[in-house]
């Protein structure tokens, strides 16, 4: 499975636009398949994936940094302006991540936020987690540019 390598056309101008899963699902490329979206990706798939989201690390369950094959998180710092767009941002991942069905973890401080992905129960990453990473990236991204 590679990247996306999703661009702003891709996503609608408001993030609460994904009031469906299923286009939800259509954007991430995944089928309403739980065997598919929680599939664990090889260790090339996830070299390949970072590799693309630079913004994005492979962590352990104590968050350390390490490898794609022992990873069990991803993981991205965010800075932010102010607390308008740090909250800003949280919001508009929650909208994306609500019809996925698969939550985000969060951790902020004023304009400063640890974003989680995880399959926590298989303690693999996933399609899904590479997915949701994908978009958060763009998503940040798009945000710098306002």
């Amino acid at each position: 499975m590679n990247p996306l390598k999703l661009t702003a056309s891709h996503l609608p101008t408001n993030p609460v636009a994904f009031i469906t899963r299923s286009a939800a699902l259509k954007l991430v490329q995944l089928p309403d398949d739980k065997a598919e979206i929680f599939k664990p990706l090889s260790a090339q798939d996830q070299t390949a994936y970072l590799a693309y989201l630079t913004s994005w690390n492979a962590t352990k369950t104590d968050g350390s940094v390490c490898e794609p094959e022992n990873a069990t998180k991803l993981s991205m710092d965010v800075k932010f302006k102010n607390y308008k767009q740090t909250t800003q941002f949280i919001t508009d991942v929650m909208a994306i991540s609500q019809p996925l069905r698969h939550h985000v973890w969060f951790e902020n401080h004023y304009t400063t936020t640890k974003v989680v992905l995880q399959t926590g129960y298989l303690d693999k990453l996933t399609a899904i987690d590479f997915r949701m990473a994908e978009l958060i990236q763009l998503y940040r991204q798009a945000a710098e540019q306002v």
